[in-house]
């Protein structure tokens, strides 16, 4: 008896990732099959790609650029479970920079550990902008956009 509304991206395989959109119930799951979304950039070369965490974060990143497409590639994890298929995408392509937005909690500091244990000096640790804001998203609905 109960309405509730959410809102879902696609992901590579076919599926959906949905979130509810309710401050007051929180839900996250998948449609058919759980997996990673990729959201090509304005850049004709792929020169870099931006690694957000989940896809409340993507649209955050967009709203605080002022923007309707980021410059380079972007890669939803939608979970940092799916960080090996995340590192397989990027060790398949050429980027020259790799820009992570992970959350500034124990899980997000410990992948963005491994990205740049993996990728090196390509990593770009963009996580201090948000600060001291655990997300993107979180950020964002405290109007802290002006470092973006």
């Amino acid at each position: 008896g109960k309405n509730f509304f959410a809102f879902g991206m696609e992901n590579r395989s076919g599926g959906f990732e949905i979130r509810a959109a309710s401050d007051d119930y929180k839900f996250k799951s998948a449609l058919k099959v759980r997996d990673i979304s990729f959201i090509k950039g304005s850049e004709p070369a792929r020169k870099s790609v931006n690694v957000v965490e989940g896809m409340t974060d993507f649209l955050s990143l967009l709203a605080m650029y002022n923007a309707q497409q980021l410059a380079g590639d972007t890669i939803i994890m939608h979970s940092v479970s799916s960080y090996v298929r995340t590192a397989d995408i990027i060790k398949g392509m050429d980027f020259r920079a790799i820009h992570t937005f992970l959350d500034n909690d124990k899980s997000g500091k410990k992948h963005t550990q491994k990205f740049k244990d993996d990728f090196g000096d390509k990593v770009k640790n963009q996580s201090s902008l948000f600060e001291p804001y655990q997300d993107l998203n979180k950020a964002l609905l405290a109007n802290q956009v002006s470092n973006f």
